[in-house]
C-alpha cells in the first residue's frame, strides 16, 4: 500500500509539472482570472491548520512558505516539486521578486482555479535589496488574510515546545509532560512585537481588501470562517478538511516551570487576560 501512495504521487506530480510545462509552452491554455491572496501571520498562529484547510478547496491553490527557507522553496504544491530544489528558481526567488511571482505563483494555473496565494511571515524576506514587502505594496490587488493569535503567551509557549520535541505539525503525545522556562524579557519583547505587527499591517498596506482572522475563531466556529474566507477570495463554498491537529491541551501552569514568575510579570504589564487563558 505504501509503494502504491508513492508510486501514485510521483506519477501525479508528472502530469503536474507536465501540464504546467504545456501552459509555459502555450500547448494548453490556463487561467488567470483568479484572486490572488497572501497569508500574513506569524509561527504558532494556526498557519498550518490555514494553509491545509485552503489547500483541501477544489478551486483554491495555496502554496506554502515560499520565503522561509534560505536554500529550499516550500512551494508544498502538486508539479512544484523539482522547482523547490532548483537553485536557479531560489535565486530568481531572492533577487527577482517580481519574476519570480510572475512566473511561479501568479501564472497560468489550470482552468477552474479561483483563488492563488501563499503564507508570508512577518519577518521573512527582509534582508534583501528588493523584497516580497516591496513588491506587496505596489500591488494592491492582493487580498491579505491577516491570520493573528489573541493568547500571545500560548503561541510563545508552543514555539518553545516545538524546539524541544522537534515536531512542529501535528500532535504531539504526553505533551504535559514537557516543561519550559520562559525568560521573561523575551516573552514580553515577544508580546510587544506581535502587538506591532498586528497594528502595522493596515497601516502598511491601506489599499489591500484585509480580511482579520483569529486562530482561536478559526477553530471554534470553522465552517463558518471557511465561508467567509471564501467570500474574501470570491471562490463558491465548499467543505474544507484541517489536516494538521494541533500541538496538543496543556495546561499553561503545569507546562511553564516558572509559572508564579510569568504571572506577576504579565499583571504588573497589564496582561492579565493571558493569564486567565483568554481567547483560548
Amino acid at each position: 500500500m505504501r509503494r502504491y501512495k508513492i508510486l501514485k504521487h510521483l506519477s501525479q506530480t508528472f502530469i503536474n509539472r507536465s501540464r504546467y510545462g504545456c501552459y509555459d509552452k502555450g500547448w494548453l491554455s490556463g487561467t488567470h482570472s483568479y484572486t490572488p491572496y497572501i497569508i500574513l501571520s506569524r509561527p504558532r498562529s494556526g498557519s498550518n491548520l490555514l494553509f491545509t484547510a485552503l489547500k483541501s478547496h477544489p478551486n483554491i491553490i495555496c502554496f506554502n512558505e515560499v520565503f522561509g527557507w534560505d536554500k529550499e522553496i516550500l512551494f508544498k504544491y502538486p508539479g512544484y516539486r523539482w522547482w523547490a530544489h532548483d537553485p536557479e528558481v531560489v535565486k530568481l526567488r531572492d533577487n527577482r521578486v517580481e519574476d519570480f511571482m510572475d512566473n511561479y505563483i501568479y501564472r497560468s494555473h489550470p482552468p477552474g482555479t479561483g483563488a492563488v496565494g501563499f503564507k508570508l511571515f512577518y519577518r521573512q524576506h527582509r534582508k534583501v535589496e528588493r523584497s516580497v514587502w516591496d513588491w506587496l505594496a505596489e500591488h494592491p490587488e492582493v487580498r491579505i488574510i491577516h491570520l493573528q493569535r489573541r493568547n500571545a503567551l500560548k503561541a510563545f509557549v508552543s514555539h518553545k515546545l516545538a524546539l524541544q520535541t522537534k515536531i512542529w505539525v501535528g500532535v504531539v503525545e504526553n505533551i504535559e509532560e514537557y516543561q519550559v522556562e520562559v525568560n521573561p524579557e523575551e516573552l514580553i519583547n515577544y508580546i510587544n512585537a506581535l502587538e506591532h505587527w498586528q497594528q502595522q499591517i493596515p497601516k502598511l498596506y491601506p489599499e489591500h481588501p484585509v480580511q482579520h482572522l483569529w486562530f482561536e475563531d478559526l477553530v471554534r466556529d470553522f465552517e463558518n470562517k471557511c465561508r467567509m474566507l471564501c467570500d474574501f477570495l470570491e471562490v463558491p463554498f465548499h467543505p474544507m478538511k484541517i489536516g494538521t491537529p494541533q500541538q496538543g491541551r496543556y495546561d499553561l501552569r503545569q507546562v511553564v516551570a516558572n509559572w508564579e514568575e510569568v504571572e506577576a510579570l504579565l499583571i504588573e504589564h497589564g496582561k492579565e487576560e493571558l493569564i486567565l487563558g483568554w481567547g483560548d
